[in-house]
């Protein structure tokens, strides 16, 4: 048990320790993977979003690498929050900065 009462399995900074090495790569690997799938299925996503009228704020609670806030962001008009409880965030990536908020 840790000081936090979770067993190691549900330990708070060992799983953010864990998504912060995976994060890096997880993007590649998912686009590799998928033969760029999940790229198509975000772009959709974001159109299909885009086209609800009128289009409003968008809230992505479990945001993860930021891949479909991206998506959003250059889909919608209105900004679109970046919420992160851990782990590095888009903007702290290497991959193209977003915009958020405008």
């Amino acid at each position: 048990m840790t000081a936090s009462g979770a067993g190691p399995a549900k330990d708070p900074a060992r799983i953010r320790a864990m998504f912060d090495q995976i994060a890096p790569r997880y993007d590649l690997l998912n686009h590799l993977l998928s033969l760029g799938r999940d790229i198509a299925w975000r772009r959709r996503a974001a159109r299909r979003v885009a086209a609800l009228a009128p289009p409003g704020p968008v809230l992505d609670a479990a945001t993860g690498t930021g891949d479909l806030l991206l998506a959003l962001d250059r889909a919608l008009p209105v900004g679109v929050p970046a919420p992160c409880c851990c782990g590095p965030t888009p903007a702290d990536s290497p991959s193209p900065t977003p915009r958020w908020p405008r």
